[in-house]
């Protein structure tokens, strides 16, 4: 099972279609999911979904139940592509982002939460502290070296799914090709950042 043996446990078997389709529902301003992700079914075979509408396909099918596979990728709110490894960097993000169940457990603010904003089922995500955004267009480099400019937060994805699809075997994820800019909230003017360990700084600065 898709959980976490703590006291909140805010992703299940049965709950992790939910949080994908509402990530990818535009319902938060924190992640999102990238295409393909797999699944295990109960009889332990294998399932790759490609879609919105293969996922929500697929949650039917299985009632619901559906055990993610790791590593799965996701766009943070910065725009920056990122790996997640196993299930408790994905409590973390989902921590991080104030995620709280139906039942009001989980997310920063504990049961309830506040400032939250549901989804159609029930999830609610956080407004989550932001103090820069990403100026495009920037330049990500693939694990096969391949470098791409990509315009926007939507192309990322684009670009991140294709390259997925034609190499299933790659481990790993696209990296920023520094450097970068951003843009602070409330200045006018762009600030390059020159490393990962820069923009890592910048995020925990928020």
């Amino acid at each position: 099972m898709l959980s976490c043996n703590t006291e909140t446990e805010l992703v299940t078997e049965e709950s992790i279609a939910d949080v994908i389709l509402e990530t990818r529902g535009l319902t938060n301003d924190c992640f999102e999911f990238v295409y393909p992700i797999s699944f295990q079914m109960r009889d332990s075979s294998i399932m790759v979904v490609n879609s919105d509408e293969e996922l929500i396909a697929l949650k039917n099918e299985e009632h619901g139940r559906l055990k993610l596979i790791f590593p799965v990728n996701v766009i943070n709110s910065a725009g920056e592509p990122v790996v997640v490894e196993d299930h408790e960097q994905m409590h973390l993000i989902l921590e991080e982002c104030g995620i709280v169940r139906p039942d009001g457990k989980g997310g920063k603010h504990g049961k309830g939460g506040k400032g939250g904003k549901g989804g159609p089922g029930g999830w609610a995500f956080h407004e989550v502290p932001k103090c820069f955004e990403l100026v495009f267009p920037v330049t990500v480099i693939f694990p096969d070296e391949t470098m791409v400019e990509v315009a926007d937060k939507t192309a990322m994805h684009d670009t991140w799914k294709a390259w997925k699809e034609a190499n299933p075997s790659v481990k790993g994820g696209p990296v920023f090709e520094f450097p970068i800019q951003v843009l602070k909230d409330g200045e006018t003017e762009p600030v390059t950042i020159n490393s990962k360990e820069e923009l890592e700084a910048l995020r925990k600065s928020c």
